[in-house]
């Protein structure tokens, strides 16, 4: 049996990543942003869209398209990424995950695979995982990468559909509140997947 855990929002918290991007780029166009980031985390998760999000926080109206690029640029660069912080502490849920007869699969959305490899050495992660996937979110979906790979008995860690949504039957699936995504936990449990507050909760719901 193998735990497919998904990264950005399930093993680092990374809303000051996002947080700061915006930001940034809010500054860049002549904006003066003030408020905390639980207003931005509040927001986000009710409105989704950062350009919204702008909107209702500061009365900034951006260009979509070029706060997208701009994001795409900055989101994986070495200045935001050590903003992300780690949620408990993974090396210890691996072991366990491992002394009970787990494999361990990391699967990320990332555009650059090399950085997400120097964010995973810096948080001394690497050697959790018998395998590491990066998906380029421009010509691939985890879905479908899953749907070959998932087996019975398997279990889904993420905090998107994408990370834990699948067909096969008897494959164990968590939504964790710790991302950028926020969904009905009638509407998960009906999917037959578990709302839990994060993905150290596995081990008690894993038994």
């Amino acid at each position: 049996m193998t735990v497919y855990f998904d990264f950005d929002g399930t093993l680092v918290d990374v809303w000051k990543r996002y947080y700061k991007v915006l930001k940034s780029y809010l500054s860049l166009k002549g904006y003066e942003c003030g408020g905390t980031i639980e207003e931005y985390k509040r927001e986000k998760l009710r409105l989704k869209k950062d350009h919204l999000v702008a909107e209702t926080l500061w009365n900034a109206r951006i260009d979509i398209d070029d706060y997208l690029n701009y994001k795409r640029d900055m989101l994986e660069t070495d200045e935001f990424l050590r903003l992300d912080c780690p949620v408990g502490d993974f090396k210890e849920i691996a072991l366990e995950l491992r002394n009970r007869g787990y494999g361990i699969v990391l699967l990320s959305l990332r555009r650059k695979p090399k950085m997400l490899y120097k964010e995973l050495k810096r948080l001394g992660y690497i050697e959790c995982f018998d395998e590491i996937a990066v998906i380029d979110p421009e010509n691939g979906k985890k879905a479908e990468w899953l749907f070959k790979r998932v087996r019975k008995g398997d279990v889904l860690v993420g905090d998107s559909l994408g990370d834990i949504q699948t067909d096969i039957s008897g494959v164990n699936a968590f939504f964790v509140k710790t991302g950028l995504n926020l969904f009905d936990e009638v509407f998960l449990r009906e999917k037959g997947i578990i709302t839990i507050k994060d993905y150290t909760e596995i081990l008690g719901e894993l038994i």
